[in-house]
């Protein structure tokens, strides 16, 4: 009998000594869907090609899959990143309108003999997106790599190597050619027509995300509210070691948003954990697949069955990109 009293006491000694809310760590499945989560939710605010209500049945389901296990709010940024970068769009076309009413006064206030002149004195810079130029007297503006391709008839794509003083050059005599012609005020006007009418659109467009926005942000919270945490599971402990994509050579220190700003240029890099990616550069986007080597080198697999290497380095929340033999590191993007 005594022996038995000995037991319990014991065992209620070692009871009592054991935390009454000891943390819960999630199973490799848990920590699955809880990654799935995050990721449809990153998905939902970020991606332009998605049904609307296939949009807001990801952000039901994130939103409730992280309370049931005991997770952290997903922290919607107060502008969504689809919102951020459709103004960004905006933007570039307000200005692209304002520099094709410049470039049109420049020219259309001269005879054709002194045009001539003007556009001999031009200086062209060939940089990212936008052709640069700069008319004594005038301050520099630019347009659309889209525009001098379908009114200057240049193949900015195959034509232009970086920015190199050849490809200058041959746009200047496509230039010059075109404001021999009677028509080219006419193409002028033309443009600053279409560019109008593709601001009228993105603005529609900024009205329709601001109300889905909202949509977005109402939708996550009514899940969160109405959805209880499994018992045992608040505080859970999520890992992200447990993650199946870490096996599949996806570096998740680069997962996530990463953004670039400067005037009239726009990048967005999203990575997600599960191979797939788009970057888009103000209103181009691609769409392909990813991974990483151990050697900080990432590949990228376009749906043409191409692909590109490079190299790239995150230090702190900035990333970098290099050349393949780990040089040549440009300006870094920022984790949002």
């Amino acid at each position: 009998m005594k022996k038995w009293n000995l037991i319990i006491i014991l065992c209620i000694t070692f009871l009592s000594l054991q935390p009454v809310n000891a943390q819960r760590r999630l199973s490799q499945a848990e920590n699955q869907w809880v990654y799935e989560a995050k990721r449809d939710i990153e998905k939902a605010i970020t991606q332009s090609e998605m049904n609307e209500n296939v949009r807001l049945q990801l952000i039901e389901k994130g939103a409730r899959t992280l309370k049931q296990y005991g997770q952290a709010p997903y922290h919607i940024p107060s502008k969504i990143p689809y919102l951020e970068i459709t103004e960004s769009r905006y933007v570039v076309t307000q200005s692209q309108i304002f520099d094709s009413q410049k470039l049109y006064s420049a020219l259309n206030i001269e005879l054709l003999n002194q045009r001539v002149k003007v556009v001999n004195s031009m200086q062209i810079d060939l940089a990212g997106e936008q052709i640069k130029f700069l008319i004594p007297g005038n301050t520099v503006y630019s347009l659309s790599s889209d525009v001098v391709s379908s009114v200057f008839t240049f193949d900015y794509v195959n034509g232009a190597s970086g920015g190199q003083r050849s490809d200058a050059n041959e746009l200047k005599n496509k230039f010059l050619n075109i404001a021999k012609k009677q028509d080219f005020i006419t193409k002028l006007m033309q443009l600053e027509k279409d560019h109008r009418v593709k601001l009228e659109k993105i603005h529609k467009e900024i009205e329709y995300i601001t109300e889905l926005e909202k949509k977005i942000k109402q939708t996550y919270d009514i899940a969160e509210r109405t959805t209880n945490t499994f018992k045992e599971y608040e505080g859970a402990i999520f890992d992200e070691s447990q993650i199946n994509a870490k096996s599949h050579n996806y570096d998740q220190a680069i997962v996530g948003i990463w953004t670039y700003n400067a005037i009239g240029f726009k990048v967005v890099h999203v990575y997600n954990a599960d191979g797939t990616a788009m970057i888009r550069v103000n209103t181009k986007v691609n769409e392909f697949k990813w991974e990483t080597s151990p050697n900080n080198l990432i590949t990228y697999y376009y749906p043409d069955g191409k692909d590109y290497t490079m190299s790239y380095k995150v230090e702190g929340n900035k990333l970098f990109y290099g050349s393949k033999n780990h040089n040549g590191y440009g300006y870094p993007l920022t984790k949002q």
